[in-house]
């Protein structure tokens, strides 16, 4: 039990020094539509973003063993950039009801003076893949979605405007954002129910002529009695 306890606090430790190490890599960044915010490039390939929130995978039921998300980081020789970039094995074939993918922490950030997400992506074409898959951005309360389309076994950028998410974005408090979700693959949805997506540089952009300092950005509490 005292080894037990000894490695959840070694592990605490390693996570706020993860999580403090790529906050002070941003502190004093000013976001741009040409000089986005790069949220992950999983250059550093670690469980938290660049802005120090948590990342994982998710599966619905975890219990299921037919149907699971797995993820690893890549560069092998898909030399698109130089650096690293996220590999998602995927599987929902199950005769169970299915979904997994990822999450991602946005811990209350503002994204008021920002209008769009961008990222790269492509499938695998030996492992097979989805042609789409969804994705969805969270507040504490409401949630809208996007079908990202047309994936191929070549790298595509994708830049998607909040304002062509589906949900009721009129009620999302854009100053208190609470989760990311990059991908969702989906058994109802899918034909291809098992393969391999890759994913590389997720970035908020923000809207055209804003400034927006880091510090800006950043969680507030007066923010959240605001909302």
């Amino acid at each position: 039990m005292k080894t037990l306890k000894v490695m959840i606090v070694v592990s605490i430790i390693l996570s706020n020094g993860l999580i403090l190490a790529q906050e002070s890599k941003v502190a004093d960044q000013v976001y741009t539509t040409e000089n986005p915010l790069i949220l992950m490039d999983f250059d550093g390939r670690q469980p938290v973003t660049l802005l120090g929130g948590m990342w994982g995978v998710f599966d619905f039921n975890p219990t299921d063993r037919n149907a699971y998300c797995r993820s690893s980081f890549s560069r092998d020789k898909d030399l698109h950039n130089k650096g690293y970039y996220l590999k998602l094995s995927y599987d929902v074939d199950s005769p169970q009801a299915a979904f997994n993918g990822i999450w991602v922490k946005l811990n209350g950030m503002d994204l008021s003076d920002f209008d769009a997400v961008a990222m790269k992506v492509r499938g695998d074409k030996e492992a097979g893949y989805s042609d789409f898959f969804k994705i969805e951005l969270k507040d504490k309360a409401t949630k809208i979605e996007y079908y990202i389309e047309d994936i191929t076994d070549q790298w595509k950028e994708y830049v998607i405007p909040f304002a062509d998410f589906l949900g009721t974005i009129e009620d999302m408090n854009w100053k208190n954002m609470n989760e990311f979700i990059p991908c969702v693959f989906e058994d109802w949805r899918f034909k291809q129910k098992t393969g391999r997506i890759y994913l590389d540089d997720i970035r908020f952009i923000p809207k055209k002529g804003k400034k927006v300092n880091h510090k800006d950005i950043l969680y507030d509490p007066k923010r959240e009695k605001q909302s």
